[in-house]
């Protein structure tokens, strides 16, 4: 295996097969928690070849380099390589790059529970840079754009723990800028690699807004979407990834022009289907920089999911807004309401009440203020026979237009209505119901909606529970099985793990255990 001494084609593969053991035995090392076994493999295996390529477009991306390169542990030049960084083989580099892979797990698994905050972070930091140079490894080598993926991959997972603060954030900023700037070098195009890439870039951005450099983060979702705009077209399962990372790069867009007082909204091109579009819209509604500018966005947000599904959340947030704006209680009450009859229609029937209270068929009328026999919506009565949409729309004074509502039952469904409602529809629900009797004028209003509310607040733990006690019986059912492969015993237990609540009594005596949350 000597280097040096042989044909340039021994050499080469010599230097394959050198490098290739070195990472292979840093991985197991990796995975039976021999530390110093990594780190001493995978020096070897960087000794052997030259420093990977930076891919960099700009100045500030040959910054990034810099710094990220600083945070990892100084590779022993000592020795010449045996090729420089054109003639090194592609599987020489291709192995290299598992190797820091290795070398970056190995740092991530030093993080230790009893560590302070920012010895903790920094190993994150140094895990990601390291992250970094398995990407530009893979890159290097060309016909593996997969490890540009894995590396990326494993970012996005260190990178976690580094999300929930701007201090900390700011470790990782150099690192994310570094690996998407390799993605976007290797030219892969995948569901996978467009799905860790907009998670990727969403924290950056994060990093570009803590930082105030607004013109700055402008400037590099412009670049990222003329890149997109110029990549060759993925395989169709790829479709709904990059339309997640085109919206991410647009709402970010949207963000750094409101933070640089250009939130109007005018002359603003918002590309993708409606629920993208709406989205875009919040996000301009959310960062505009005075309330005339963020009522606009919100019709404007309204109008693209006009006679859809998606407008409750949009609903519930402009009701939210309104009253933080101390604006007319009764056009918070129009979007709350309107949203409500929504989702109850979606539910089918309405929920049974206590004794004593009216009963669950005409609860449903009840938000819209008219009183039927039957579960009748402000939506339903005003839909024309068969269209199954509304023909009535209520504008309130503040001049937002606000549509009732369409049947959700079978043909008649409203676009993008789901058949059974979610947890994210039950939690709207409560947050709505909890605002209207808040807003109520009178004690019947505000008991109606409050009971009506804590329904539904019941029916979401609920549902989470169900899906507690679901996993819980396949854990029990796994190990049973690996028990009767061993040829023990395992008993299964009677009945699910985790009770739900059924009155408020059951609120007043819960317990949520940490077994409870984990599952």
């Amino acid at each position: 295996l000597a280097l040096g001494d042989a044909s340039r084609e021994q050499d080469a593969d010599a230097l394959i097969l050198r490098v290739e053991l070195y990472a292979r035995i840093a991985e197991q090392a990796l995975r039976l928690d021999v530390t110093d076994e990594v780190h001493r493999n995978v020096a070897n295996a960087i000794a052997l070849l030259p420093p990977p390529p930076r891919p960099a477009a700009t100045k500030d991306d040959q910054r990034a380099h810099d710094e990220s390169e600083s945070r990892c542990v100084k590779a022993d030049a000592s020795d010449e390589t045996p090729f420089d960084a054109p003639n090194t083989p592609s599987k020489a580099w291709r192995w290299g790059s598992v190797a820091e892979l290795a070398r970056g797990g190995a740092i991530q698994e030093q993080v230790a529970p009893g560590q302070d905050k920012s010895t903790q972070d920094n190993l994150y930091a140094a895990a990601l840079s390291h992250f970094v140079r398995a990407a530009r490894h893979a890159v290097a080598a060309q016909s593996y754009p997969e490890l540009v993926v894995r590396s990326a991959e494993a970012m996005w997972n260190c990178s976690l723990h580094l999300s929930g603060s701007s201090v900390s954030r700011r470790l990782a900023r150099s690192s994310l800028r570094c690996i998407l700037a390799c993605m976007r070098e290797s030219g892969i195009v995948t569901a996978a690699s467009l799905s860790v890439e907009a998670n990727l870039l969403g924290l950056l951005l994060e990093c570009f807004t803590d930082d105030g450099h607004f013109q700055a983060g402008l400037s590099y979702v412009d670049r990222a979407l003329k890149d997109l705009n110029a990549r060759e077209t993925g395989e169709e399962d790829s479709k709904p990834a990059e339309k997640v990372l085109r919206r991410v790069m647009l709402e970010g867009r949207v963000k750094f022009l409101s933070r640089l007082g250009r939130s109007s909204g005018a002359g603003l091109k918002v590309e993708g289907d409606a629920a993208a579009k709406a989205n875009v819209w919040a996000t301009l509604a959310r960062t505009a920089a005075n309330p005339v500018q963020q009522l606009s966005a919100y019709q404007k947000c309204l109008e693209c999911v006009n006679g859809r599904f998606e407008r409750v959340e949009y609903l519930v947030e402009l009701a939210e807004w309104l009253v933080a704006q101390r604006a007319s209680k009764n056009d918070a009450q129009t979007s709350l309401e309107t949203a409500v009859d929504l989702l109850l229609e979606v539910e089918g029937s309405a929920p049974p009440l206590t004794q004593g209270t009216v009963t669950g068929s005409q609860y449903g009328s009840h938000i819209s203020g008219t009183t039927t026999r039957k579960t009748t919506t402000r939506a339903s009565q005003s839909s024309r026979p068969g269209t199954g949409h509304s023909q009535r729309s209520k504008t309130s004074r503040s001049g937002t237009s606000v549509h009732s509502g369409s049947s959700a039952g079978g043909a008649n469904r409203m676009p993008g209505a789901p058949k059974h409602l979610g947890a994210t529809h039950y939690e709207l629900l409560v947050r709505a119901l909890a605002m209207l009797g808040e807003l109520a004028t009178n004690f019947n209003d505000r008991r109606r909606y409050l009971l009506l509310g804590a329904h539904y607040a019941t029916s979401l733990y609920n549902l989470h529970v169900r899906s507690a006690n679901s996993v819980a019986h396949k854990e029990h059912k796994d190990a049973a099985r690996a028990a009767r492969k061993a040829g023990e015993e395992y008993a299964m237990p009677e009945g699910p793990t985790f009770s739900g609540v059924e009155s408020l009594c059951d609120w007043a005596s819960l317990d949520l255990s940490k077994e409870l949350l984990d599952h």
